[in-house]
């Protein structure tokens, strides 16, 4: 194995590690209680309460993907699976830098990780 896909591996296993916690956490009630946890429509969420959110605006606000994803985060599923989708998001960028070689001097910042 390379070096780089050890750092690759190296840098998901330190996301989930440190942010893995996050998984058995409750919600907040600083802005979670109306849109997720005490929202009708989510709790629980269903397939059915979800898609209204296509057709309809929410306190004023038309946002049906953030409502999917807060769907899918309500449920115990969710959490680990945004969990890993970080992860994958983090080595899938770095992937992506490396593979079109961009350094500092096409990047303004460049993790160290990601140079040759």
């Amino acid at each position: 194995m390379q070096r780089s896909s050890l750092y690759l591996l190296l840098l998901a296993g330190v996301t989930i590690l440190v942010f893995g916690r996050i998984a058995t956490d409750d919600f907040t009630y600083w802005d979670d209680a109306g849109t997720i946890h005490h929202n009708p429509r989510l709790n629980p969420p269903t397939v059915k309460n979800v898609l209204w959110y296509w057709g309809h605006s929410e306190l004023g606000l038309y946002m049906p993907v953030t409502y999917t994803v807060w769907g899918a985060l309500a449920t115990r599923i969710g959490v680990p699976a945004a969990l890993l989708c970080s992860a994958v998001a983090l080595v899938g960028g770095l992937f992506t830098v490396r593979r079109h070689r961009l350094s500092s001097e096409h990047l303004e910042l460049t993790p160290s990780v990601v140079r040759d």
